[in-house]
């Protein structure tokens, strides 16, 4: 038998109500000492369940929703109630969650919203009674013309908290949708994809819309039907002379825009959703915006045409247009870093330069660096990606590294040979301990992200360099691959047999092209200590990552000095605290 242990909740609502009982499992006074022992001595954090009944007024009711959200009140998980009206959420962690019922197609009950619920460190039990639901809420989901949205996804929020009220509810195949709830002032979100719908002509890969029909009232049974703000664009694809052009792909990379009178919107035709048919024929649901960029990718076996991007195309209403795919300039040549050396298998994206929209599907220079791409006539900029699992002979590679936006206004009006630039450069040089002995097995780890705003457009810069990426040869040798900086941080880390050897940090670490510099790795100074709570528990099994504030090793360069000649050289200081300068012998 389980008795409440913590409270019993109430939740008014206007004309329904629903109650929530959070329970424990009966303890007697000796097995709850022992948890209480376990509970407060242990250091390991357990994983318990939650799990209850959903109950339509005095019976259990069988195929409502639950689903549990985190504190933010995001989904993470759904189940439906069995047969008698349970249900089980597993391997939860202690913490905040809410929890939200929604009943089954038809039921008279009404759905509640998300109510919190506390998880502690046992086992817990959350029953919701459901009264039935006062209205009636119902319609279509629609787009301008009046097409179903068959299968669109369909979520009710309060109108004024934001609240999602229930779960999601799936529109029939005419679109139509129904729900109880109580009375109150609504607003809607709707999901629909291509994957939702057969018979809807030019579905997008997907599509989201909120916040839809603001300030819906319900106090009676109410109608209200969606508007998705879809229209079909239809037409021909054509090559420059007016030839239909058959298996043409269409796609609209992820965009999102805000319309003050119809809320926040995000379309993306994506691979495979619109493609020409043999007669050059295509269809493609958009919604109303006045700013998209087109993106028309060739069949494989017309090589004579390139990726063509049509830039502040316009959607008003249904309209027939005709689009036309560019002749191809082939832009070629080699991936290289900044001496010049070939880097293999880099992933490389091209962006539309004034609209910002990717261009086309990733392409990779080869295992000898070169690649090669049909273009239409434009101005473009590029991303390169490359990671040492595909990368073959480049000495010191990261675990990866990417650059964008590089080769910025880049004009194609021909074909052109451009090689692309990824602004690596070669640090290498020896670990070695105090007495200048190499240190066999050091590794470096480097974790750096570059924004440079000396340049116009600015470009972004970032890789790593993490455990097994960089490591010192038998005789203490290493090679790192590394973007011009002047503000590196490079931790060196000691192999496991040299336990006399401690991590050591050089911060401010410059480096403005090709160039050799030692590590010395500090001797060993043992931090230990233990990880515990606010009470003074002990906690085990935690991840501890040390950040160095007050060591800085800075590199000097000085120039035009005289051969036989003593210098004497002063450095100054000031700690993090503020005290200082002090001054070096």
């Amino acid at each position: 038998m389980n008795k409440p242990l913590f409270a019993v909740f109430v939740y008014p609502y206007t004309s329904w109500a629903v109650y929530g009982v959070v329970t424990m499992t009966t303890l007697n006074p000796l097995r709850l000492f022992i948890f209480l022992v376990v509970f407060f001595c242990s250091s390991q954090v357990f994983a318990v369940n939650l799990s209850g009944t959903i109950y339509g007024g005095p019976s259990a009711l069988e195929g409502a929703t639950v689903t549990i959200m985190d504190e933010n009140k995001t989904a993470l998980e759904s189940k439906v109630t069995d047969v008698n009206g349970e249900y089980i959420f597993q391997f939860l962690d202690a913490g905040t969650y809410f929890v939200a019922v929604s009943t089954p197609s038809g039921s008279i009950y009404g759905m509640s919203s998300p109510e919190q619920v506390l998880v502690g460190a046992v086992d817990g039990e959350y029953n919701v009674v459901l009264v039935v639901a006062a209205y009636s809420l119902s319609g279509y989901v629609v787009d301008v013309a009046g097409n179903p949205l068959e299968g669109a996804d369909v979520y009710i929020y309060d109108q004024s908290t934001n609240d999602q009220v229930g779960n999601i509810i799936q529109a029939d195949v005419n679109g139509y949708y129904e729900v109880g709830i109580s009375a109150g002032e609504y607003k809607f979100k709707i999901e629909f994809d291509r994957y939702d719908s057969s018979s809807y002509i030019g579905a997008p890969g997907f599509l989201w819309s909120y916040y839809l029909s603001p300030n819906t009232v319900v106090a009676d049974d109410a109608v209200q039907n969606i508007t998705v703000a879809l229209v079909l664009i239809s037409g021909q694809i054509i090559d420059s002379a007016g030839t239909p052009v058959a298996g043409v792909e269409i796609q609209v990379e992820e965009y999102s825009f805000y319309n003050g009178s119809t809320g926040y919107h995000t379309i993306i035709h994506n691979s495979g959703s619109i493609i020409a048919d043999e007669n050059g024929n295509y269809a493609m649901a958009m919604l109303i915006h006045n700013d998209y960029t087109l993106i028309l990718i060739p069949p494989t076996d017309r090589q004579d045409l390139g990726l063509t991007a049509i830039s502040n195309f316009s959607v008003t209403a249904d309209a027939n247009v005709n689009l036309t795919i560019e002749n191809a300039n082939i832009l070629s040549g080699y991936t290289r870093d900044l001496s010049g050396n070939i880097i293999d298998s880099v992933t490389i994206w091209i962006y539309d330069q004034a609209s910002g929209e990717r261009i086309g599907a990733a392409i990779n220079s080869d295992e000898t660096g070169f690649y090669s791409i049909g273009l239409s006539a434009g101005e473009y900029k590029f991303y390169l990606y490359l990671n040492r699992y595909s990368v073959g002979n480049y000495p010191g590679i990261p675990d990866y590294a990417q650059s964008y936006y590089i080769h910025p206004n880049t004009i194609i009006s021909n074909d052109i040979s451009m090689d692309l630039i990824v602004p690596l450069v070669s640090l290498s040089g020896r670990i070695i301990d105090g007495a200048g002995n190499p240190v066999i097995g050091a590794e470096l780890y480097i974790e750096e992200y570059i924004s440079n705003t000396a340049v116009t457009p600015n470009e972004y810069h970032s890789f790593i360099h993490r455990q097994g990426s960089v490591v010192s040869d038998e005789n203490g040798n290493y090679t790192a691959a590394l973007f011009v900086y002047d503000d590196y941080t490079i931790s060196v880390i000691p192999p496991a047999d040299r336990p006399d050897l401690g991590v050591t940090v050089y911060n401010a670490f410059a480096i403005s092209g090709s160039m050799s510099s030692d590590f010395v790795l500090d001797n060993v100074s043992v931090l230990s200590g233990y990880v515990q709570d606010l009470e003074g528990n002990p906690i085990d099994d935690v991840y501890l990552r040390l950040h160095d504030q007050l060591i800085t090793h800075h590199s000097v360069r000085l120039t035009n000095l005289s051969t036989s000649t003593v210098y004497y050289i002063t450095v100054s200081a000031t700690d993090s605290l503020g005290n200082g300068p002090t001054l070096s012998a």
